[in-house]
């Protein structure tokens, strides 16, 4: 019983440390220029597109100060 607590807490103890995220993103918006939510959505080529579809979108969050 010891040696599986052990085990346990060696595991899901480092495991943390172990993983992390792939991407981090940041910025900065103006809000007197975009006073609404921002949105992080999936677009392979903006050039190509017509408009940003529901299942596009990744997050959605509304900028802070």
């Amino acid at each position: 019983m010891k040696s599986t607590t052990i085990l346990f807490l060696a595991v899901f103890g480092f495991l943390p440390l172990i993983c992390q995220g792939q991407y981090e993103f940041s910025g900065h918006i103006d809000t007197r220029d975009w006073p609404g939510d921002v949105y992080l959505s999936v677009v392979e080529d903006y050039r190509k597109i017509s408009g940003v579809y529901p299942e596009q979108i990744l997050s959605k969050t509304a900028p802070d100060s």
